[in-house]
């Protein structure tokens, strides 16, 4: 089996592809229980949400409305209860303040999410319903969502559940590292060849 540095370098790019992002912000506050999780599937992102508990019709300011949710700009601090360090919604691309400059009020509009803050979640793909027994699933992707490596990415940013704009929920996302990706299988090396007197490849000895 011929070696060449195509192989090495595919094998190589194999590793790397499996490198992708995760991350997780597991909610445990005011009898809300909740994950998020955010994953890189190559050029966008996969959201699942999962809230086992408290987000019920009764707990809802607003039942119809359901409950938004967003990334916000700054990590949960050390014994906040209210939510209020992880400051506003993660925006690098200024899409709020640029918003309200031309039209004096920013809203997301789910049809064209390039314009929305990347961290509004539920602007882009809707509120978490007010369910009866406080449960509730939602997956989507979302292709504005970055990741380490380029400027405005999620790292060190946390997730905030709010009722009627109040706070009521928040946690830290955490990145899960990935498995370690296994060693590639070693590749036989022929013995290196010379020309015979006709021209062919003969093995050194």
């Amino acid at each position: 089996m011929k070696v060449t540095l195509f192989t090495v370098v595919a094998l190589v790019c194999a590793g790397i592809a499996q490198a992708q992002y995760k991350y997780t912000a597991p909610i445990n506050m005011n009898g809300i229980k909740a994950d998020v999780t955010i994953e890189q599937k190559g050029k966008t992102a996969s959201i699942k949400v999962n809230v086992r508990k408290g987000l019920t019709t009764k707990f809802a300011k607003i039942p119809a409305a359901g409950f938004a949710y967003h990334i916000h700009a700054a990590p949960v601090a050390k014994d906040d209860t209210t939510c209020m360090s992880t400051g506003g919604h993660h925006d690098p691309s200024e899409a709020a303040p640029k918003a309200v400059k031309k039209y004096g009020v920013y809203k997301c509009n789910a049809s064209d999410p390039k314009n929305c803050e990347q961290g509004d979640l539920s602007g882009k793909h809707g509120n978490l319903p007010a369910t009866k027994d406080g449960k509730t699933k939602a997956s989507y992707k979302d292709e504005y969502i970055l990741f380490p490596g380029k400027k405005g990415n999620i790292k060190g940013k946390s997730i905030v559940i709010h009722n009627n704009g109040t706070r009521v929920a928040c946690a830290n996302l955490v990145q899960v590292k990935p498995p370690k990706a296994p060693k590639p299988t070693p590749v036989p090396v022929p013995p290196p060849t010379k020309a015979g007197k006709k021209g062919y490849l003969l093995p050194l000895v």
